[in-house]
């Protein structure tokens, strides 16, 4: 029975993707009303609240100690907060009539708020360096959306695409700045150097949106039909032009990120929107959420992904820490120990084909 077995689980093992890690997950927040858009760095998470109450407001949270604390509660709304050494910037309504939607700042040591661009026109989806020093965002000033930026040490910001139509969402790393581009019809990535002057363009058939950058890699959703139903993710090296398949599950696939080695994206698969992972050091994808409801709108941090989950049918932020384990055969309950345990999730999964 002994020999079955082994023989059994090899079988299985052979056909399974393997995953390197233990998911540890944890609750960051997890109450009424709507919290949404979390970003993490370190040990700090940021996101938004929302009470039904017209207005919404930026919370932080402390994963060491679980001390969630409020970071700013003006009029009106202030969403999608990112987070970058010791500074958390947003986009905020308050003045909404009259400069539009403005960028705003807060430094976690200080304590104190800063205004980031306040320019007439929106400036709408910040992102910020993993120092705190660089912020750039999308912005209407001149009509249609462009990308700007600001060194948080200068007084002023400065255009870094104003190509024709329209430039969204951008991201930055190491002075690397992406964003999708309508330019020429068609959603595609562009990216720049902030020093060098380098410029990179993602463009295949499809659509290629929602880009983000860590060190060398750019990762972005594709969508090969314009339809948003079977969109996959990909990986580009900005060294040396190549463009990698990350997964292409047939479903939608989409708010994908990477620090690092590690990718995250939403994946809908399963139907419900769930959370995975992908190792770039082994080349392994692996689940990081299975839970009921759905789950979206990822950020990943070192070795802990945060995301908002709807689980409990509003939208709270949950959070996971992947723990590297022990790399042993036949063990598919991930306990260090092959025995029958991992045997009866063999025999659930006999057959299947992965």
């Amino acid at each position: 029975m002994k020999k079955l077995l082994t023989i059994c689980l090899v079988l299985l093992v052979a056909g399974m993707v393997r995953a390197d890690y233990l998911i540890d997950p944890f609750v960051i927040c997890e109450r009424a009303g709507v919290q949404v858009w979390p970003d993490i760095y370190g040990d700090y998470v940021v996101y938004y609240d929302d009470q039904g109450d017209a207005n919404t407001n930026i919370y932080g949270f402390k994963i060491s100690t679980g001390e969630e604390f409020l970071i700013c509660d003006a009029n009106d709304r202030q969403f999608c907060p990112v987070i970058g050494g010791d500074i958390v910037v947003w986009c905020d309504y308050r003045n909404y009539y009259t400069t539009g939607a403005d960028i705003y700042g807060y430094n976690l040591l200080t304590q104190e708020e800063f205004i980031v661009c306040n320019e007439i026109g929106d400036q709408v989806f910040p992102a910020i360096s993993e120092d705190g020093r660089t912020v750039v965002w999308s912005d209407s000033r001149n009509d249609s959306f462009d990308i700007y930026g600001r060194y948080l040490y200068e007084p002023n910001s400065f255009m870094i695409c104003n190509a024709v139509r329209t430039q969204y969402m951008p991201a930055i790393d190491n002075g690397f700045v992406v964003w999708y581009d309508l330019r020429f019809n068609n959603w595609d990535i562009y990216g720049v150097d902030l020093m060098s002057g380098q410029v990179v363009n993602i463009s295949h058939a499809g659509g290629q949106m929602y880009p983000d950058i860590s060190n060398n890699w750019i990762v972005y959703m594709d969508d090969p039909t314009g339809q948003f139903l079977d969109t996959n993710i990909y990986r580009y090296n900005i060294g040396t032009g190549a463009r990698t398949l990350i997964t292409n599950a047939f479903a939608y696939q989409t708010g994908v990120v990477i620090d690092r080695n590690i990718i995250v994206w939403a994946d809908c698969r399963n139907d419900f929107g769930n959370i995975y992972g992908y190792d770039l050091d082994t080349n392994q994808e692996f689940p990081i959420c299975m839970a009921s409801g759905e789950q979206l709108l990822p950020a990943v941090s070192g070795d802990v992904v945060v995301w908002t989950d709807k689980r409990n049918g509003n939208e709270d932020i949950m959070g996971a820490r992947l723990v590297r384990k022990a790399d042993v055969d036949g063990d598919l309950d991930y306990d260090s120990d092959v025995d029958f345990d991992d045997f009866a999730i063999m025999a659930q999964n006999w057959l299947k084909t992965y």
